[in-house]
């Protein structure tokens, strides 16, 4: 489904100020709300010039970053953690692991083991940079867009940002998970290793 409905509710437009704005008709416009008509290539790029963002992003693709916060707020509210088709690749990351004695690996498996959770992991996050995460879900969703916007900068997030294609929302969760995870436990092991230096100061 695309965004023009959303767009014109969110800058408080009726349709009468679209058809002035853009010289597009109303009734035309309304159609291309509903989906009942597509717009032209031209037009599509007309209305995302109008609007201040990309066609991807207008026709339905890609996130923003306050939709992404969003979910993320959703995922910590129900502790949202992988679903179980990340069980496999866990455990052949745990057996390679254990076989090769690889100590990098292992504290990345058991890292994941502790925090695959996105309620226990943004707490870790919030913990580790002396943060509150806010009960309240608007004032939650406005913390990880200003105070985790590292989050957004991630490989992870970046192709959910520019998407070109739609993702269910466990999908988009568990690649927040991801990303959460791996920069949180680079942030985790470097806090464990500057204490470390410290006692041996």
């Amino acid at each position: 489904m695309n965004r023009l409905k959303q767009l014109r509710k969110e800058k408080n437009l009726t349709l009468d100020d679209i058809q002035k704005e853009t010289s597009i008709n109303r009734g035309t416009y309304n159609n291309y709300e509903n989906g009942t008509t597509k717009p032209s290539d031209d037009t599509w790029q007309a209305l995302a010039d109008f609007f201040g963002v990309s066609v991807d992003w207008l026709k339905g693709y890609g996130y923003s970053r306050e939709e992404l916060a969003k979910l993320l707020s959703d995922g910590y509210d129900e502790s949202f953690t992988y679903q179980h088709s990340r069980d496999l690749d866990n455990k052949i990351m745990d057996a390679i692991a254990e076989k090769t004695g690889n100590k990098i690996m292992q504290s990345m498996v058991q890292f994941q083991k502790e925090y695959g959770n996105l309620k226990k992991i943004i707490d870790l996050y919030a913990r580790l940079m002396s943060l509150e995460v806010p009960k309240d879900e608007n004032e939650r969703v406005k913390f990880f867009t200003d105070k985790m916007s590292f989050l957004f900068a991630m490989p992870e997030a970046q192709r959910l940002l520019n998407a070109t294609h739609s993702y269910t929302d466990a999908e988009v969760k568990e690649s927040l998970l991801d990303a959460l995870l791996n920069f949180t436990n680079m942030l985790y092991h470097s806090s464990k290793l500057d204490k470390s230096n410290e006692k041996h100061q």
